[in-house]
């Protein structure tokens, strides 16, 4: 039996055994349980690019010119930084430190926590340093949304704060610019981007 097959029936069977117990007034039985009669499902490896396909989409953001292209241009940095689509979302101005003797440092959202939850200090990658140099001079903030000092780093056009579906077409607008990567772009998703290495000029 396939592995489907052998899971539907088994699960037919301690059904079946379940209601001649509780509706029959069967005695009970010792079934084995499931885990036992179903072989384990091997565990998925996470989907990753390549190094190749990441150095192809680092080399895509320097020179992509569609609409407001620091902000797409910041938020692949950010991705191929090694930061989850929701810390990118999440990151305040207030958590960036430009002013550190030795070199501008963050404050992270922390991977998978609440919004209020930050990472301690760490440096920030040089490509993202650039990039919020050319994004923060032309980033559209509107109070009470955000303001110049305040409020999410990535925002909209309104001065709200990105959302998890226009963050990814930023992603995926960037790499539908190169062959390499056009293919894919449609369903490309930043964790997926993330979890992969890192270009060697990031």
């Amino acid at each position: 039996m396939s592995e489907a097959a052998r899971a539907r029936a088994a699960s037919a069977v301690r059904s079946c055994y379940k209601h001649c117990e509780e509706a029959l007034g069967a005695s009970s039985w010792r079934r084995p349980r499931r885990s036992q009669l179903v072989d384990p499902v091997p565990a998925k490896q996470p989907e990753r690019l390549s190094r190749d396909q990441m150095e192809t989409l680092r080399s895509a953001v320097g020179g992509y010119r569609g609409p407001m292209p620091e902000r797409a241009r910041l938020a692949v940095y950010l991705t191929l930084a090694g930061l989850r689509p929701g810390q990118s979302i999440g990151l305040s101005l207030l958590q960036i430190q430009r002013d550190d003797q030795n070199a501008p440092t963050w404050r992270l959202p922390a991977k998978n926590n609440s919004a209020s939850a930050v990472a301690a200090p760490a440096p920030i990658p040089l490509p993202v340093v650039w990039a919020l140099d050319d994004y923060l001079p032309v980033r559209t903030w509107k109070a009470p949304c955000s303001t110049k000092t305040a409020g999410p780093v990535l925002v909209s056009r309104l001065g709200r704060g990105l959302d998890c579906v226009t963050f990814p077409k930023l992603i995926r607008s960037v790499a539908a610019t190169r062959r390499f990567l056009a293919e894919d772009a449609a369903a490309l998703s930043p964790d997926v981007i993330a979890r992969a290495p890192t270009p060697s000029a990031t």
